[in-house]
């Protein structure tokens, strides 16, 4: 039986050991860290990092090939786009516009209307006065003139008939007086028909439709392929609020080339005239005759092209100048493309009869 004595003797015994074994341990926690040279820590720190980095987080210096394109391209291109205002209000642009040719800046017929006194803002932050060389609100384009030898760069324009839904789509301009931003989509879809903001509201075909943000201050700038070229001028967006709702629109290239030439010589832009109102085919014309494709004829304006060709109510238009015709979109576009006085060739569906109908077409009064 242990007495007092030989417990307390056994308490500090023990109390004793664990002291000892406490500082063995430390001990070689604190040989182990004296070890460790600043060079090793470095090391270690390497290791690390390259560990982060093989866990798919880009060190900053690098970029994704997607990313790089998008800013080849908005640096290349900020080159063209400028600023439109009014003399004497600095700092505050009604919207864009973009170089097409040296000293010849495009933009909306909407920018510039309520312009007394053009001043276009260069990329480099110089202002210089602009002259108006024509404008059309049924297509809401506008030509600028300025020194040519301002010129920075120019744009090129991508032929409207390449565009593809899903490819890229950069938007450049002025949003809210923000120099030079860039935004970012895909095109949303092609062949869209918008309605133009002059009395008449004539429509605007084939025009381009695009999720990438378009803003107050984007009209008039350029929306830009992954190559850098030119699908079509910004103009207008569908919104409840007045910014973007990921739904905008392009007037196209295609238009373009063929109407800023004319602006530039008359002052105006001169709308080809078929003269007919027409529909996209019904079902009851489908289920009629289900392998044709066409829009149908439903009145002809008298003293117009087309009533001096011949073409009847109830005609049903299958192609032009060789080329299918499928919806009212398809015929439009393509007068809208001609110069008044070509001769277009119809190919046009009468009861069982298909005729040949050349028409000469006139202008748009």
């Amino acid at each position: 039986m242990l007495t007092p004595a030989k417990r307390q003797a056994l308490r500090s015994l023990g109390i004793w050991l664990f002291g000892l074994a406490l500082g063995l341990a430390l001990g070689d926690l604190l040989n182990l860290r004296l070890q460790v040279t600043p060079a090793q820590l470095a090391y270690t720190t390497r290791e690390l990092l390259a560990v982060r980095q093989s866990s798919g987080a880009a060190p900053p210096e690098e970029v994704l090939d997607d990313e790089r394109n998008t800013i080849e391209v908005a640096e290349r291109n900020r080159q063209v786009v400028v600023a439109i205002g009014q003399r004497g209000q600095a700092g505050s642009s009604a919207g864009s516009g973009f170089f097409y040719a040296p000293g010849r800046i495009v933009t909306n017929q909407h920018v510039i209307d309520s312009l007394d006194e053009m001043v276009v803002t260069l990329p480099n932050g110089q202002t210089v006065p602009a002259q108006l060389l024509g404008a059309d609100a049924s297509l809401d384009l506008a030509a600028l003139a300025i020194d040519p030898e301002l010129t920075p760069a120019v744009a090129a324009f991508a032929p409207t008939s390449q565009v593809r839904v899903g490819q890229k789509a950069i938007a450049i301009g002025h949003p809210f007086n923000l120099t030079s931003s860039v935004t970012s989509g895909i095109v949303s879809a092609i062949g869209r028909q918008i309605t133009a903001r002059g009395e008449d509201r004539l429509a605007i075909p084939l025009v381009i439709q695009t999720d990438a943000a378009i803003n107050p201050g984007n009209s008039g700038g350029p929306l830009l392929d992954s190559s850098g070229r030119v699908l079509g001028v910004n103009t207008m967006i569908l919104s409840d609020t007045g910014t973007s709702h990921g739904v905008g629109f392009a007037i196209p290239a295609d238009l373009l080339g063929r109407y800023l030439p004319e602006l530039e010589t008359t002052g105006r832009a001169v709308r080809p005239y078929l003269g007919i109102s027409m529909r996209d085919l019904s079902a009851e014309d489908l289920a009629a005759n289900p392998a044709i494709t066409g829009i149908r004829v439903e009145e002809v304006q008298p003293g117009t092209a087309a009533q001096r060709s011949g073409l009847r109510p109830g005609d049903i238009i299958t192609a032009i100048n060789g080329q299918s015709i499928a919806r009212v979109e398809n015929l439009l576009a393509a007068v809208l493309l001609s110069h008044v006085g070509d001769t277009v060739q119809l190919t046009v569906l009468r009861g069982d009869q298909t005729l040949t109908v050349l028409v000469t077409l006139g202008a748009y009064q």
